[in-house]
């Protein structure tokens, strides 16, 4: 998604007083560059997984 997007929809959010971060970034149509875990279809969605769990999790100790 292009950045503009994404601080469009920040802007919105923050305009009815809330507020969003990007949480990381997600493997789409490629996988990650060969050798990495990521380059692999198994390791790119297990990066995907993780990165959108962390995401909904917050910083470490933001959890109650």
């Amino acid at each position: 998604m292009p950045v503009r997007n994404i601080e469009a929809v920040q802007a919105a959010v923050a305009a009815r007083g809330w507020q969003v971060a990007v949480g990381g970034e997600l493997y789409s149509d490629a996988m990650g560059s060969a050798g990495t875990p990521e380059g692999t279809y198994v390791g790119m969605v297990r990066h995907n997984i993780d990165t959108i769990v962390r995401g909904l999790l917050g910083p470490p100790g933001s959890n109650g």
